[in-house]
């Protein structure tokens, strides 16, 4: 083994380069990872994402407060609106499908849509 004195400095370059290329292929590989267990490992995991039933599907989920959340499930073709919170789940109503108002369409809105609402910049 050599004292550091006694390498050349064009060996230091190519070993600090070396160091940099192995530091950004491993955080690229983490980036990646993340990427895909965040778009397919969540969808499976969420109740809105992959794992629908035949009969039950959640329509929708309201957050009331930071406990407590509504739910309109679709139990075999009847509606429900259930109340979750610190107890059990709780039957609120049963609820009519043709009384229901339509969903409103909401518009996906771009970053640059988002950011300049955020600064204070009229959206173009």
């Amino acid at each position: 083994m050599t004292p550091l004195g006694a390498l050349p400095a064009a060996s230091y370059a190519a070993s600090y380069g070396w160091y940099l290329a192995q530091t950004l292929l491993a955080l690229a590989a983490v980036c990646l990872i993340a990427i895909l267990a965040l778009r397919y490992g969540l969808r499976r995991l969420s109740v809105f994402g992959g794992r629908e039933g035949g009969r039950i599907k959640v329509v929708e989920r309201v957050a009331v407060d930071a406990r407590r959340s509504l739910y309109l499930v679709d139990v075999g073709g009847r509606l429900l609106l259930l109340g979750a919170g610190d107890g059990p789940m709780t039957l609120l109503a049963e609820i009519d499908a043709a009384t229901l108002p339509p969903v409103p369409e909401r518009r996906r809105l771009a970053f640059r849509d988002i950011l300049s609402r955020a600064s204070g910049r009229p959206e173009r």
